[in-house]
Parts: C-alpha cells; structure tokens; sequence
C-alpha cells in the first residue's frame, strides 16, 4: 500500500479545515506522514502537509510536524527552504497554573481565550493534555516550544513549586 502526495495535500486541507473551524484550535500537531511504509519522500509529504494546509487553515495558525528519528530531522532542517510555509507571526504562550477552584479555573481558561482572541498561539493542559499522554513529557515540550510562560500562581502553586510535586514541580525544575 503506497500513499499519493494528492492524499497527503488532503490530510493537510483537513487540518487546517478544523482550525476555522474550532477559533479556539491555532496550533496543530502531525507526525510525518506516508513517508515510511508509505514510500514517499519525507520532503515530498512535509510541502503537501503545508500546502493543504496553509490552503485551507485560518490564517493565524500553525502545522508542526513532528520527525522522531534525528538523520531525518537534521536532513528535513538542512532543506527547510524547499519545505517551509508562511513564517509563524505569532508568540506561542504556555500557561503554567494550579487551579483549586472552580472559579480559578474558568479565570485560567478565559486569560487563556483572551490571549487566542489577541492571535497568540496559547498553550493550556485544559485545550492540549490529553487522557494517557505523558504529562512530564507534555510539559517539557511546551516550555521549550514557547516563546513566553505565563504563571498564574497562587498558594497551591508555590507550595508545588517549592516541594517538586505534581506538574508544577516538573515545570520548576525545567524553569
């Protein structure tokens, strides 16, 4: 079984679809796809992601594709000029918090769409965590992807941060 480039432009057109779609959605994550079992070349599939995305997303988004073996990476990077899109305009915000209330958790999440309505690409457990995923591994990426961190901190917080525990915890150590 062998994937198209045709088929690829169309995954891609389905990404950026759902960032008009859902306003709240900027960012969007693929892995590679077609490139191994596939038989494309992975130059080949990454231009068809973006050019069915960038054909079909809101103009604020973003497509990051992800490579997990580093030749592969080094190879894509060193042709970037053949393969990259619209340059990202926009900061990538991670929000780093502890909620104990309800009311404290609405408050995170509204600063969060707030942010998104002022187009910055906001990074939140509450859009982005999902059931089973890593959490240590999630957080490390979002603080090395972001531009900025936005702590929304309060007693649980510091309390966290001063003791290593829970996600805030792993986030202090990376801080």
């Amino acid at each position: 079984m062998k994937s198209t480039v045709k088929a690829i432009c169309a995954i891609g057109e389905a990404l950026g679809s759902f960032t008009k779609q859902q306003r709240e959605v900027r960012a969007i994550a693929a892995p590679l796809l077609g490139a191994g079992a596939g038989g494309l070349q992975s130059e080949k599939v990454v231009s068809a992601l973006r050019q069915g995305f960038e054909k079909a997303a809101s103009v604020d988004s973003c497509l990051t594709i992800s490579v997990l073996q580093k030749g592969l990476y080094d190879r894509l990077r060193a042709n970037r000029r053949s393969i990259v899109g619209r340059v990202q305009s926009s900061p990538r915000v991670f929000i780093s918090h502890t909620s104990r209330t309800k009311e404290e958790q609405d408050w995170t999440v509204n600063l969060a769409l707030y942010l998104i309505e002022k187009n910055i690409q906001v990074r939140l457990d509450k859009f982005h965590l999902r059931r089973g995923m890593d959490l240590p591994q999630w957080m490390c990426n979002e603080l090395a992807l972001a531009n900025r961190v936005v702590i929304v901190s309060n007693e649980d917080y510091k309390a966290k941060a001063e003791g290593r525990s829970g996600g805030v915890g792993w986030e202090t150590m990376i801080l």
